[in-house]
């Protein structure tokens, strides 16, 4: 069944296509192992995803701002959840738009410790990762 808000905000065609590319990496991509307890991350997932997709990333906050979170800008009001919180399942693609519930979930903020060289280590292992699943499934950018 096609989702009702395709036609009603009238998702162009090459955002969707773009969607379902990359929630094929997301589904087919090995699991990443990180030194110590550390986890992988929607920060690290989204710079990865924005680098070969050619994407903005945003970092902010999900809900009340007490989770930190990050997400793909794929066009106006448009946005793609590539690693989201609770849930099995993902990516999604959200419309953030006035009219949208959604809308008030996602705040852009800043946050700090994403600049730390461990951080940074760990997405060049996330993103070496996704580059393997891109070039296995042979998805054109």
């Amino acid at each position: 069944m096609t989702p009702d808000i395709i036609r009603a905000i009238g998702i162009r065609r090459k955002d969707l296509e773009l969607f379902y590319k990359i929630e094929s990496v997301i589904q087919n991509c090995g699991d990443v192992m990180l030194d110590s307890d550390r986890l992988v991350s929607c920060h690290m997932v989204t710079r990865a995803l924005a680098k070969f997709f050619q994407l903005k990333y945003v970092d902010g906050h999900f809900g009340d701002g007490a989770w930190e979170h990050s997400w793909l800008i794929l066009g106006k009001d448009l946005i793609i959840d590539a690693y989201p919180w609770s849930m099995v399942g993902g990516p999604t693609l959200v419309h953030v738009g006035l009219m949208s519930p959604w809308r008030r979930l996602y705040t852009e903020f800043e946050i700090p410790r994403l600049k730390k060289d461990t951080f940074k280590k760990d997405t060049i292992k996330v993103t070496e990762e996704i580059e393997k699943t891109i070039k296995r499934l042979g998805i054109s950018i």
